[in-house]
């Protein structure tokens, strides 16, 4: 009945202690937990070393280097970097209508291969797979392309199109056989344009792999690979490392500054409750006049704080959960999880924020007379 006649200052407080503790949660949660669900999630023996700039000659030497160490094989990709320029034999930005121009693909070069053998982390939409060099009506051998979906959607890219990139002096011409899904955060090398083989004759051409090398042995690959000195190497578990650190220190700072965030909504719950501290102390004046003790009073007030700040708590926890999996979700494709703790935590946190923030209000109810207080609010 208490939160029923005071409706107006219950439901600003239950959003407000709600709203507050649920930004302490999402940014305890993602500072503690994202980069590690990340990691754990990513399959067993995931990629954590590349290899590129490999000329044609080194591939066959440091596949036996590698195979002499243990480390099995993995797919080259022959890597050629070309700019897209034209759509349907019309200049690209004819060709594309609307934020289509301005899309990053046709700021760079892209890296361009070609591949007969679908990689795992690929599925094919549309079209047929592998690409193949077809004879169009003029009988001119042309090349099949597949494209990354996300890249057909953005520029509007269909079976049957045909697309010419500029690499070096050439002009190299192919015709979209098939679209593809791309798991782009499988740490395997992974293309937005693969041609058929052959398609990219007559161009230079780098190798590109990656491989999974057992961190205890990694010194000892890097080593044996030092005798390539044209070779450029990416251990990919140093970089996830320092990432690691990086968002540690970043936790760090974050947590550091909730201790000030706590202040600061402190005083927000606190600014909601003298806003409406008028109409809650004239409640307790009634409840007083009509003979209640001061007993009751705290009974009363323990109730709200209680009821206001197990809902709260609830409510927080949801939100949490929710803003935390949509970033995980967003960011880094993640599965959705729930953390028990917070469903425990955050209603305490809640009911200790009330009743702290309450503490003014019961001290005024309880230790002056009804008489006198009523006087202050004639007065």
């Amino acid at each position: 009945s208490v939160l029923r006649t005071q409706a107006r200052s219950s439901s600003i407080q239950l959003m407000v202690t709600s709203l507050v503790i649920c930004l302490f949660g999402v940014v305890a949660i993602s500072s503690q937990n994202l980069l590690s669900q990340w990691q754990k999630e990513l399959p067993e023996n995931t990629p954590n070393l590349f290899l590129f700039n490999v000329s044609e000659m080194d591939v066959a030497p440091i596949n036996r280097t590698l195979t002499q160490q243990g480390i099995d094989q993995n797919q080259w990709y022959p890597i050629i970097r070309g700019r897209l320029k034209y759509l349907n034999d019309t200049p690209i930005k004819e060709a594309l209508a609307g934020d289509a121009k301005e899309d990053g693909s046709l700021k760079r070069e892209l890296n361009l291969t070609w591949s007969e053998r679908l990689a795992p982390d690929n599925k094919v939409l549309e079209g047929q797979w592998p690409p193949v060099i077809e004879k169009d009506e003029t009988s001119v051998p042309v090349a099949g392309m597949s494209v990354e979906s996300g890249l057909a959607k953005r520029l509007g890219l269909k079976l049957g199109d045909h697309m010419s990139f500029q690499v070096g002096a050439e002009m190299v011409k192919g015709k979209i056989t098939s679209i593809r899904e791309v798991q782009w955060d499988s740490f395997r090398p992974n293309f937005f344009i693969i041609f058929a083989k052959g398609g990219l004759a007559n161009v230079a051409v780098t190798y590109l792999s990656s491989f999974h090398v057992p961190e205890q042995m990694t010194k000892q690959v890097e080593d044996s690979l030092r005798e390539f000195p044209t070779v450029s190497i990416i251990p990919a578990f140093r970089l996830l490392k320092q990432l690691g650190i990086l968002i540690a220190q970043a936790g760090i700072i974050l947590q550091s500054s909730m201790v000030f965030l706590m202040i600061l909504s402190m005083a927000l719950i606190f600014s909601v409750l003298l806003s409406t501290y008028e109409e809650r102390l004239m409640h307790g004046l009634v409840i007083r006049a009509v003979g209640g003790s001061n007993r009751f009073l705290n009974k009363m007030l323990m109730i709200e704080w209680f009821v206001l700040g197990t809902v709260s708590g609830i409510t927080a926890a949801a939100l949490t959960e929710a803003i935390y999996n949509l970033i995980a979700a967003g960011m880094l494709d993640l599965e959705p999880q729930l953390h028990a703790v917070i469903w425990l935590v955050m209603p305490l946190l809640a009911i200790l924020a009330l009743a702290i923030s309450g503490q003014g209000l019961r001290r005024h109810l309880t230790n002056q007379s009804p008489m006198q207080l009523l006087k202050e609010q004639m007065g």
